[in-house]
């Protein structure tokens, strides 16, 4: 039994090679990638930011601009906050307006947090080449993985895991083919040890026998 399934692995054992070395170039190009299933959404995100930069400058210097104009006092900010404060003093007189006063106070702060939000935004907006080219760099590395993997990075890691588990039962197929060496080895000392005794045993079964036989011929005169 021993000796079959050796053989068998042994007839296989070139294809399982080769497999072997499939999977284990798989498994550490996937590993050493260090994926992570939001990661490409985040990497095209931040790709068109840095893409855009000049637009969105200008976009956000003309809402800005619209929100809060320096120059002439008429932006959103200003007549926010002007239309506030002239409605606060109308409901000292006619209570029936200070919900509404108290709306545009409300209405005068987000739109002056957001002035400054898009101001700080349009500021700290700035092109970085090498940055973009690491984006691509990865990026494209992603792309060679799918067309090789699956559609998705998630199809990419699950290949992967899949692989994993093939490799490791291919490496226990190793393991058993030298188990099932040492195995067949010791079967056949035990095998030779056998032997030797079974040919005592005849010998001396064989020249009783003989005594016997002897003794009967003896008898009927033969």
């Amino acid at each position: 039994a021993a000796q079959s399934a050796l053989e068998d692995l042994r007839r296989a054992s070139r294809d399982r090679a080769q497999r072997l070395d499939v999977l284990r170039y798989q498994v550490a190009e996937i590993a050493e990638a260090g994926l992570r299933v939001e990661e490409e959404a985040e990497l095209l995100g931040e790709r068109q930011r840095l893409q855009s930069v000049e637009r969105l400058r200008e976009w956000a210097a003309g809402a800005l601009a619209l929100l809060d104009d320096d120059r002439t006092g008429l932006g959103a900010v200003a007549a926010t906050q002007q239309a506030a404060a002239t409605v606060s003093r109308l409901a000292e007189i006619d209570a029936e307006l200070a919900e509404t006063a108290e709306e545009l106070r409300g209405a005068a702060a987000a739109i002056t947090e957001a002035s400054h939000v898009l101001r700080r935004y349009a500021t700290d907006l700035e092109a970085d080449p090498a940055r973009l080219e690491q984006l691509e760099q990865r990026l494209d590395l992603l792309a060679r993985l799918k067309r090789k993997y699956g559609d998705t990075l998630a199809d990419v890691l699950s290949y992967g895991e899949q692989a994993a588990r093939e490799l490791q039962a291919l490496e226990q197929a190793e393991e058993t083919t030298e188990r099932l060496t040492r195995e067949l080895e010791q079967r056949r000392q035990e095998a030779g040890v056998a032997g030797v005794a079974l040919s005592r045993s005849r010998a001396e079964l064989a020249a009783r026998l003989g005594e016997v036989v002897s003794a009967a011929v003896a008898v009927l005169g033969m």
